[in-house]
């Protein structure tokens, strides 16, 4: 497992310049996705990928947890 800071030290490494991690507040997701080009009506996925790492529920290679294949349908 690797940090945010860790990630983003090694982006400023490649690049050639500073880059910090700056955690988003919630309320402004949506905001800054569409200012990164994803209309409103699509950030759902990102919402709730974020929100399930962010509580716990995706852990990728953390022990005692194991891999469930899944499914999911776009909502419309």
């Amino acid at each position: 497992m690797v940090s945010p800071d860790d990630l983003a030290q090694q982006f400023g490494e490649v690049l050639g310049k500073e880059v910090r991690a700056q955690a988003i507040p919630r309320d402004a997701w949506v905001r800054n996705l569409a200012g990164m080009g994803i209309p409103e009506r699509d950030t759902w996925a990102f919402e709730e990928m974020a929100e399930s790492i962010n509580s716990g529920w995706i852990g990728f290679g953390v022990e005692g947890t194991k891999r469930v294949d899944a499914t999911m349908n776009a909502k419309q």
